[in-house]
Protein backbone atom coordinates (compact mmCIF):
# COMPACT_ATOMS: atom_id res chain seq x y z
CA UNK A 1 0.00 0.00 0.00
CA UNK A 2 2.90 2.25 0.57
CA UNK A 3 4.41 1.90 -3.24
CA UNK A 4 0.86 3.49 -4.36
CA UNK A 5 1.56 6.48 -2.50
CA UNK A 6 5.41 7.11 -3.88
CA UNK A 7 4.79 11.00 -4.67
CA UNK A 8 6.69 13.76 -4.41
CA UNK A 9 6.60 15.50 -1.11
CA UNK A 10 4.92 19.20 -1.59
CA UNK A 11 2.96 20.04 1.74
CA UNK A 12 4.93 18.45 5.34
CA UNK A 13 1.69 18.14 6.89
CA UNK A 14 -0.30 15.99 5.60
CA UNK A 15 2.31 14.13 4.28
CA UNK A 16 3.54 13.67 8.10
CA UNK A 17 0.41 13.19 9.23
CA UNK A 18 0.37 10.20 6.57
CA UNK A 19 3.30 8.36 7.75
CA UNK A 20 2.08 8.85 11.47
CA UNK A 21 -0.90 6.98 10.83
CA UNK A 22 0.47 4.55 8.52
CA UNK A 23 2.78 3.35 11.14
CA UNK A 24 -0.16 3.21 13.51
CA UNK A 25 -2.52 1.36 11.52
CA UNK A 26 0.36 -0.67 10.56
CA UNK A 27 0.82 -1.78 14.54
CA UNK A 28 -2.71 -2.37 15.02
CA UNK A 29 -3.02 -4.10 12.10
CA UNK A 30 -0.41 -6.54 12.65
CA UNK A 31 -1.62 -6.96 15.97
CA UNK A 32 -5.21 -7.73 15.48
CA UNK A 33 -3.85 -10.32 12.99
CA UNK A 34 -1.68 -11.89 15.26
CA UNK A 35 -4.61 -12.18 17.21
CA UNK A 36 -6.55 -13.80 15.28
CA UNK A 37 -4.04 -16.00 13.64
CA UNK A 38 -4.33 -17.58 17.74
CA UNK A 39 -1.98 -15.34 18.99
CA UNK A 40 1.23 -17.21 20.69
CA UNK A 41 -0.79 -20.23 20.10
CA UNK A 42 -1.02 -19.73 16.44
CA UNK A 43 0.74 -21.49 13.49
CA UNK A 44 2.74 -19.78 10.72
CA UNK A 45 1.85 -16.40 11.80
CA UNK A 46 4.18 -14.67 8.71
CA UNK A 47 3.45 -17.17 6.22
CA UNK A 48 -0.08 -17.22 6.03
CA UNK A 49 -0.29 -13.13 6.31
CA UNK A 50 2.00 -12.75 3.28
CA UNK A 51 0.49 -16.03 1.46
CA UNK A 52 -2.79 -14.03 1.77
CA UNK A 53 -1.04 -10.42 1.06
CA UNK A 54 -1.07 -11.88 -2.78
CA UNK A 55 -5.07 -12.45 -3.12
CA UNK A 56 -6.35 -9.61 -1.16
CA UNK A 57 -3.50 -7.07 -2.84
CA UNK A 58 -4.09 -7.86 -6.36
CA UNK A 59 -8.19 -7.14 -5.13
CA UNK A 60 -7.37 -4.09 -3.88
CA UNK A 61 -5.36 -2.96 -6.62
CA UNK A 62 -8.20 -3.56 -9.50
CA UNK A 63 -10.55 -1.51 -7.12
CA UNK A 64 -8.33 1.02 -6.20
CA UNK A 65 -7.32 0.90 -10.19
CA UNK A 66 -10.77 0.97 -11.13
CA UNK A 67 -11.67 4.26 -8.45
CA UNK A 68 -8.58 5.76 -10.25
CA UNK A 69 -10.71 5.23 -13.60
CA UNK A 70 -14.04 6.45 -12.33
CA UNK A 71 -12.49 9.65 -11.28
CA UNK A 72 -10.50 10.31 -14.61
CA UNK A 73 -13.85 10.05 -16.11
CA UNK A 74 -15.44 12.57 -13.63
CA UNK A 75 -12.85 14.65 -14.50
CA UNK A 76 -13.27 14.20 -18.46
CA UNK A 77 -16.87 14.57 -18.09
CA UNK A 78 -16.84 17.62 -16.19
CA UNK A 79 -14.25 19.04 -18.86
CA UNK A 80 -16.81 19.87 -21.35
CA UNK A 81 -19.07 21.99 -18.49
CA UNK A 82 -15.65 23.58 -17.17
CA UNK A 83 -12.34 25.23 -18.77
CA UNK A 84 -10.09 22.11 -18.84
CA UNK A 85 -7.20 24.51 -17.16
CA UNK A 86 -9.16 25.67 -14.36
CA UNK A 87 -9.58 21.47 -12.99
CA UNK A 88 -5.72 21.60 -11.35
CA UNK A 89 -6.34 25.13 -9.49
CA UNK A 90 -9.64 23.32 -8.43
CA UNK A 91 -8.21 20.07 -7.12
CA UNK A 92 -4.76 21.15 -6.07
CA UNK A 93 -6.56 22.37 -2.02
CA UNK A 94 -8.09 19.04 -1.36
CA UNK A 95 -5.19 16.49 -3.26
CA UNK A 96 -3.09 15.70 -0.42
CA UNK A 97 -6.35 14.80 1.98
CA UNK A 98 -8.00 13.34 -0.42
CA UNK A 99 -4.83 10.87 -0.79
CA UNK A 100 -4.69 10.74 3.52
CA UNK A 101 -8.29 9.55 3.66
CA UNK A 102 -8.35 7.50 0.64
CA UNK A 103 -5.03 5.34 2.50
CA UNK A 104 -7.01 5.22 5.69
CA UNK A 105 -9.56 3.61 4.43
CA UNK A 106 -7.47 1.23 2.17
CA UNK A 107 -5.19 0.59 4.55
CA UNK A 108 -8.05 -0.32 7.36
CA UNK A 109 -10.12 -2.44 5.12
CA UNK A 110 -6.98 -4.51 3.71
CA UNK A 111 -6.14 -5.41 7.68
CA UNK A 112 -10.21 -6.42 8.13
CA UNK A 113 -9.95 -8.71 5.34
CA UNK A 114 -6.37 -9.93 6.59
CA UNK A 115 -8.16 -10.97 9.74
CA UNK A 116 -11.03 -12.42 8.19
CA UNK A 117 -9.07 -14.46 5.86
CA UNK A 118 -6.74 -15.89 8.89
CA UNK A 119 -9.82 -16.54 10.95
CA UNK A 120 -10.72 -18.53 8.36
CA UNK A 121 -7.92 -20.12 7.92
CA UNK A 122 -7.88 -21.58 11.77
CA UNK A 123 -11.34 -22.53 11.03
CA UNK A 124 -10.25 -25.19 8.68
Amino acid sequence: MFAMRLNPIVDIGPSLINAFQSIVILIVGTNFCFKANGGNQGKQFLNRLICIFLPIGVKFFVAYLLVLIFIILGFVISARFIEPSIIPILIEPYKNWVNFFISIVIQVIMYWRFCIALKAINRI
